[in-house]
């Protein structure tokens, strides 16, 4: 499992590449061209991220579950 600082490291990187995505998705130059991942992979990715972290300062715990034993909620 990664650490806080790894995940909030991977984070970091994932948010600067949201900026460059949105700066500009593929570009070319003669033969050769780039595309970069898409916007809504690289927010996905972030999202779950944010979520990991957040489960550190709930000390493993998901924000707002409710565990539910037998199937039965209530």
């Amino acid at each position: 499992m990664a650490t806080l600082s790894e995940l909030q490291e991977e984070l970091a990187e994932l948010k600067a590449a949201r900026s460059r995505v949105l700066k500009a998705q593929s570009y070319g130059h003669g033969s050769r061209s780039l595309t970069r991942v898409s916007y809504s992979d690289l927010q996905r990715e972030i999202k779950e991220l944010e979520r990991r972290i957040a489960m550190y300062d709930l000390d493993g715990a998901i924000g707002g579950s409710t565990p539910v034993f037998g199937g039965h909620r209530g």
